[in-house]
């Protein structure tokens, strides 16, 4: 199990912990970034934009998904 277990924390959890790390960071690109911790996420939690965004978002995801599925149940129907 330690190999699996190994590939796992390589290819999901490296990727996954650097990407929490660079979201905290205000990084421009080739430079180095500078701890700003959750600054960013409350700035965009009092935007409105934000949060129109977000809810088109859910929306277009729940849709998509909706009609894959019913889509894909037709075809395997048929």
């Amino acid at each position: 199990m330690a190999l699996p277990l190994a590939f796992l924390a390589a290819l999901v959890g490296y990727p996954f912990c650097y990407g929490i790390l660079l979201s905290l960071q205000d990084r421009p690109v080739a430079h180095t970034g500078t701890f700003v911790g959750l600054k960013d996420f409350i700035t965009d939690a009092h935007d409105p934009v934000f949060w129109r965004v977000a809810i088109n978002t859910f929306i277009y995801t729940g849709v998509a998904t909706l009609l894959k599925m019913i889509g894909g149940l037709g075809l395997a129907l048929a």
